[in-house]
């Protein structure tokens, strides 16, 4: 483990590389936080020597064993030296009163002068303005209703206990409650400091880009990961991604948002932890100072390799967009091909193509976040609705003629340095990051 004064030289040194680019940004006012509490809290001993993993040969590369104290274990087991802690909201009275005199607008999912609405798949998630701090969250009867709501506070508590039995001080569990409004119940959940969906993307990727630079920082990611991995194998967590692991904007830790999936197979949540495009993802020697045995270890590199390849590769987009100052929904002219137009046996194809990309990125909501608003999947028949006449009469062939030029174009945009990444699926699907 580095000590302090070897952490402040190497960040001395991450300011002067980084002194020449004078645009400040979300992400350097977050890695500036980040690496200032990393230095005022980082552990002296390494984190939970007794957590060494006990791995039988015969186990597949993904078996991790469980430690069975899963959040719906009711087993004696947990310690008694802390007690979790519940939100309380003053007045609480005044907040039902709240909910019942905006009821149409919380239960519809609209903002009004009281209610701001968030999307929560099968739950009702809001916050009333009045109660600045809180999020407030109810589900039907139909998708589970009560004991759905119970088990969300249930979770809160058992995982406050495990974050604090197992050292995780740098996993963060949000306080919840539970009351009733009218024989309907809510459960009530601290507001965490997060940003919005793509703030918490931009974070996670913002801070890989600035490992090389910045080693105090990536010491901190493995620490932090290093706990969420302690954590999602302790209580089963699965939906694993980054807007369910959002990074404190303050620079303090990994906050948990999302509980509902715990008492899972660990294992889930692992793969997702590696495999999601929308998740936090691994950085290799992230388990450095867990033995996780060598079967297990094995399975995880390709993962680790696979990941970084991908890390790579949105690096390069992110350098690209800062290069050429693109903010998100900028069109591509087809111009940039002009030198390559003797290539392309429909012109026309092309024309529908670049018309169809460009529609798509002008249609993205989220401007200044070039990593997800240049991100476009499409399929053939977004691109073109047409048979050309002198394709063979079998069906078969005319669309693999189509998707092939179509293919043909997405890799001489990449080859141009255009169009960073695609991601094919189905034989006529396309995902490519611009």
């Amino acid at each position: 483990m580095y000590s302090k004064t070897v952490f402040h030289m190497l960040i001395i040194c991450s300011s002067i590389l980084n002194f020449a680019n004078a645009n400040s940004s979300i992400i350097d006012d977050y890695i500036a936080r980040a690496e200032e509490y990393f230095l005022e809290t980082m552990p002296q001993t390494p984190i939970a020597p007794e957590l060494k993993l006990a791995i039988e040969s015969e186990l597949s590369p993904f078996q991790i064993p469980h430690h069975g104290t899963g959040l719906y274990d009711d087993s004696p087991s947990l310690s008694l030296a802390l007690k979790p802690q519940e939100l309380v909201i003053d007045d609480l009275e005044y907040v039902k009163q709240l909910i019942r005199d905006n009821d149409s607008a919380w239960i519809s999912a609209y903002d009004n002068d009281e209610v701001i609405s968030h999307h929560g798949g099968n739950a009702k998630v809001f916050e009333l303005r009045s109660v600045p701090g809180i999020i407030f969250k109810s589900r039907p009867a139909v998708v589970g209703g009560d004991g759905e709501t119970r088990k969300r506070l249930t979770n809160s508590l058992k995982a406050q206990q495990i974050v604090h039995d197992f050292g995780l001080n740098y996993i963060l569990i949000p306080k919840g409650c539970l009351f009733e409004v009218d024989d309907m119940l809510f459960y009530a959940e601290e507001k965490m400091d997060i940003g919005d969906h793509s703030i918490q993307q931009e974070h996670y990727e913002g801070s890989y880009d600035s490992f090389p630079t910045h080693p105090a920082l990536r010491e901190y990611f493995k620490i932090m990961f290093q706990q969420l991995f302690i954590f999602i194998r302790e209580t089963g967590l699965s939906d694993v991604k980054y807007n369910n692991t959002p990074l404190d904007l303050q620079g303090r830790g990994i906050t948990l948002v999302d509980l509902d999936s715990c008492d899972d197979d660990p294992l889930r949540g692992i793969w997702r932890w590696t495999q999601m495009n929308s998740s936090p993802g691994l950085v290799p020697d992230i388990f450095e100072g867990i033995d996780m045995g060598d079967v297990v270890l094995e399975g995880l590199i390709p993962l680790f390799e696979s990941r970084q390849n991908e890390l790579d590769v949105r690096s390069k987009a992110r350098a690209y967009y800062r290069e050429n100052e693109l903010t998100g929904p900028e069109q591509i002219s087809i111009d940039v091909l002009a030198h390559r137009m003797d290539e392309f046996d429909d012109p026309e194809l092309l024309e529908e193509f670049f018309a169809h990309i460009n529609k798509k990125l002008a249609e993205h909501r989220y401007a200044g976040l070039p990593l997800l608003t240049r991100k476009v999947g499409f399929e053939v028949r977004d691109v073109t609705q047409r048979v050309k006449s002198n394709f063979s009469e079998d069906t078969r062939l005319r669309h693999h003629v189509v998707v092939s030029r179509i293919e043909h174009i997405i890799q001489v945009l990449i080859e141009e340095g255009i169009a960073h990444s695609v991601e094919p699926y189905g034989g006529y699907h396309w995902t490519v990051q611009f």
